[in-house]
């Protein structure tokens, strides 16, 4: 800025010389000043003028030195790093493996319950495993015949309108382990049937009758009376019962006074007139150890109309 003052300066004192250098020169002759030199100071001022303006044109102003100051001072920005590129991987279609077959499920063929006792298990194989087809009447005589025998006995209400026994309600204690007996009463009708290893009798408030089915014919009476009081509680007679019967269907969801039962249905093929006293139609409920909680059956005995409906509790075991 100093530059420029002076040149502004010594620009008007050349036009002041330039105008006077008439009325000054003998003050400058007296100061002792060439000629040569007065002559030429006009050249000298213009020179300076000159250089001046260039120096004002092509320098920085101060605001602009200290801009550029503070831009050299800051520090330098981060130029990008730029990574090389990289090919894409070529993409390869995959390769097709042959999938394994899966091995076939493979199912038990054999079922067990818990406590149940093993020689039930053993027999009552078809209804462990649920299975859905018909049962075959021998393994329902089995299955049926053994869980009786592991229950030891149980108390029956008997009701009947059989031939072969009085009409009414009787009630049984039986046992079926170690061996077979049995007890039958009705203190309405005063009778009394009993029955078992040693031998059957029959007490109809007269006496005690031995049943024996050559001996006389109270005799001969006695023993029907034992063998048809047997027929639901005798594990042996049941499964007789069983093993002769046809198309037997099990039901593995029967509701039976609330409780869920296996409830096994059938037929049986019998001769009206035999005097074997099988029932026509069968149809039994069983508990969880499949033992028989409930027996209907129906059909005719020598052309007679009967029906049996048993009902055990209080299994022993």
């Amino acid at each position: 800025m100093r530059v420029e003052h002076w040149a502004v300066f010594t620009s008007q004192e050349g036009l002041a010389m330039k105008r006077g250098h008439l009325q000054d020169s003998g003050r400058r002759a007296r100061l002792g000043v060439p000629a040569a030199a007065r002559a030429s100071r006009p050249a000298i001022v213009v020179f300076l003028v000159a250089a001046a303006l260039t120096v004002t044109s092509c320098g920085p102003t101060a605001e602009q030195a200290r801009a550029r100051e503070v831009v050299s001072s800051s520090p330098a920005a981060p130029v990008p790093t730029l990574l090389p590129t990289v090919a894409p991987e070529p993409v390869t279609a995959p390769t097709a493996t042959a999938t394994p077959t899966p091995e076939p499920l493979k199912v038990g063929v054999t079922g067990n319950q818990a406590g149940m006792p093993q020689p039930v298990q053993d027999a009552c194989q078809f209804l462990l495993r649920r299975d859905p087809a018909r049962m075959p009447a021998g393994e329902a005589g089995d299955c049926v015949g053994a869980a009786m025998t592991a229950g030891t006995g149980a108390i029956q209400t008997l009701t009947t309108s059989s031939s072969w026994i009085p009409q009414g309600t009787h009630t049984v204690d039986f046992t079926t382990a170690p061996e077979f007996s049995l007890t039958l009463e009705n203190p309405e009708l005063g009778l009394r049937v009993t029955s078992g290893a040693g031998g059957g009798s029959v007490d109809t408030g007269s006496g005690s009758v031995s049943a024996n089915a050559s001996g006389t014919p109270e005799e001969a009476y006695a023993a029907v009376l034992a063998q048809a009081a047997e027929l639901t509680v005798n594990p042996d007679r049941v499964a007789e019962m069983l093993g002769g019967t046809e198309s037997l269907e099990v039901d593995y969801d029967a509701v039976l006074n609330g409780a869920v039962r296996t409830k096994i249905s059938g037929y049986r093929s019998v001769d009206a007139a035999a005097d074997d006293m099988m029932p026509a139609g069968v149809t039994l409920w069983l508990d969880d150890w499949y033992r028989p909680v409930r027996f209907e059956l129906t059909g005719q005995t020598r052309g007679i109309a009967s029906s049996i409906t048993a009902v055990n509790s209080a299994w022993a075991s």
